[in-house]
């Protein structure tokens, strides 16, 4: 793959072994053996609504706990998306004590924005999950319960006091599930097995729960307008807003509209006012529910300033994002101020086209910073992001360090020849032109040497590096991984052929390794180990490991003064940071007689 914008989750030491779940094209689910869920386990991987495991498996015959389906079910409700993230929390705030004793701490947001939702009470999920039940395999009559709950067909299940269902084992369906076991066969929700058969104590698995979550987000045709609240019309019952890309709407509240405020409850609009945050849901185009946010949270929103608009109370301007795609209107505090290009200046000076930056406060616009369309920077770059956009990071002449994003058409020359941005390397000089504060050209220069010493330690993550012992200290440079020259021995060979102790001689353009010809010494053999953890002695620093690739059992013995990662944070832990049921890899050495890990990374959970 040909990039230089290398990225990773996982930062350890010696050798690097991707383990996070893939989007989607699971090497366990094929199209003809899962003919029947292989394209609705695709989206739902894809939509990030059900994820793989750490060895990039799906593992559809797997069983679903109860817990996880209603991990699962919270996110077809919205719980996942970052848009809502503001609602997830204010639910989680109403519901923090009714989730908080169910000992799921990983799970509570998804758990109190069930109940924020109305799609369960906190006795349901005390009986549901309670007393440890969340670790209970999944029954089908019990999703059939989840799935109505979720197309808020309940109500319809409650009343419909004689269900009528034409399974052969009809009998064997709980009483109190039956009515929901109906109303799924109806809305084509879930069906039944073979021979006529709902079999209801089956256990769900994997594949089936996808199926089901892809079926139930199509019945409910979700969607979600998200603004800020510009008007409130208590005569006529109807709140206007302004949505996300500054389009004024209005929402109609019927009698039997449910209302949310601040994630409880709302008899009526009267408590809402201009600023709150607004969420209007609606199923297949009707409005299901609208939900309302008073605190507004500070934010910082900036692009082109694209016009303004006033009256004699009230100053608005328009904000549009670089690519045009999106624009939001800003009401302006009566004690704003405005610098432009470093001057204090007025709302009438403000020329559009310009580049802006608003600090959004309460709602309004407290602090305007306007800026030439165009400048330049200098600097050498530090590191890459890459991504969409990428970024580049760059230490400015006063030392300090700034990030940059790349424009997606973005023209680079390289010591004056014509190039492009995986071109470009940590430590090479740049001028950079900026359009819009994005980056639109890039002049670099770059200086190449040769330098010898022996491997101290190799550290893989989103910006890797190498440190090399030399005679004049350690060395820590950036690892070229996309176009790195490695021979070991005289022998090609690549980033997993590289040892601790390994004498190295490496050429050098700016900061980054480019080519590395190593020979080796006597060193200890080392092994990779990825495995979940069964027990830790933190007393005889001790590990026990179920290998995820044999399945078989491994103890470790962990060198006292060994490099503890977390994978998430990236920061450094002690021994006592690792649990059972960690998935970790482990770098162990062995010199014939003892066995160590060296490194550990406990990775990031699914």
């Amino acid at each position: 793959m040909n990039k230089r914008f290398f990225s990773i989750v996982l930062c350890f030491v010696l050798a690097f072994t991707a383990v996070a779940a893939s989007a989607a094209s699971f090497p366990d689910v094929s199209s003809t053996k899962y003919s029947w869920a292989y394209e609705q386990i695709e989206q739902m991987a894809n939509k990030k609504i059900i994820a793989g495991f750490e060895d990039g498996t799906f593992r559809p015959e797997n069983s679903v706990t109860r817990v996880d389906s209603l991990l699962l079910v919270s996110r077809i409700a919205g719980a996942s998306e970052s848009s809502l993230s503001e609602f997830v929390d204010a639910a989680y705030e109403a519901h923090y004590a009714d989730v908080n004793v169910l000992g799921y701490t990983a799970y509570e947001k998804n758990l109190a924005y069930l109940l924020y939702k109305g799609i369960y009470t906190s006795s349901e999920l005390r009986n549901f999950v309670g007393n440890k039940l969340g670790s209970t395999p999944l029954k089908r009559y019990e999703a059939a319960i989840i799935l109505t709950k979720i197309a808020g067909g309940e109500a319809t299940a409650k009343a419909n006091t004689m269900p009528v269902l034409s399974y052969e084992d009809s009998s064997s369906i709980p009483a109190t599930a039956k009515s929901y076991v109906e109303f799924c066969e109806t809305t084509g929700l879930m069906q039944g097995m073979e021979d006529n058969k709902f079999n209801p104590s089956f256990e769900v698995t994997r594949a089936q729960m996808a199926v089901m979550l892809h079926r139930a987000m199509e019945y409910l045709g979700t969607t979600h307008s998200i603004g800020t609240v510009t008007d409130v019309n208590k005569i006529t019952n109807s709140v206007t807003y302004a949505d996300a890309s500054g389009v004024s709407k209005t929402v109609n509240i019927l009698s039997d509209t449910p209302l949310r405020l601040d994630g409880e409850l709302a008899a009526n609009i009267d408590s809402v006012a201009p600023g709150f945050k607004i969420n209007v849901v609606s199923n297949k185009s009707n409005v299901s529910v609208v939900e309302f946010l008073t605190h507004i949270p500070d934010e910082e929103i900036s692009g082109i300033y694209s016009g303004s608009s006033s009256s004699t109370t009230v100053k608005r301007i328009t904000v549009k994002s670089p690519d045009g795609s999106k624009s939001q209107v800003i009401t302006l505090a009566d004690d704003c101020t405005i610098t432009i290009n470093g001057v204090s200046s007025t709302y009438s000076q403000l020329q559009k086209e310009c580049y802006i930056s608003v600090t959004v406060k309460n709602g309004k616009g407290i602090k305007v910073v306007a800026e030439n369309k165009s400048k330049t920077v200098s600097g050498i770059i530090k590191s890459f992001t890459y991504g969409d956009p990428s970024q580049i990071v760059i230490t400015l002449s006063n030392n300090t360090t700034q990030s940059f994003e790349m424009a997606k058409t973005v023209s680079v020359r390289r010591n004056n020849s014509n190039a492009t941005a995986v071109d470009l390397m940590v430590g090479d000089r740049v001028n950079l032109t900026l359009t819009y504060n994005q980056i639109s050209s890039v002049s670099a220069t770059s200086s190449t040497k040769t330098v010898e010493g022996t491997i101290k330690e190799i550290v893989i993550s989103a910006t890797p590096t190498i440190k090399i012992n030399t005679s004049s200290g350690v060395l820590e440079c950036a690892l070229d991984t996309s176009g790195l020259e490695v021979t070991v021995n005289g022998e090609p060979s690549d980033v997993y052929g590289l040892r601790l102790g390994y004498s190295a001689k490496v050429k050098m353009e700016s900061t980054t390794i480019t080519k590395i010809e190593v020979s080796s010494v006597a060193t200890p053999d080392t092994l990779n180990v990825v495995g979940t953890v069964d027990y830790v002695d933190t007393n005889y620093y001790l590990i026990q490991v179920t290998e995820t690739a044999t399945g078989q059992s491994r103890q470790v013995f962990v060198k006292k003064n060994a490099t503890i990662i977390d994978g998430e944070t990236q920061k450094s832990r002690t021994l006592s940071a690792i649990k059972e049921g960690d998935l970790i890899t482990a770098v162990i050495s062995s010199n014939g007689f003892t066995s160590e890990a060296i490194s550990i990374v406990i990775l990031p959970k699914e």
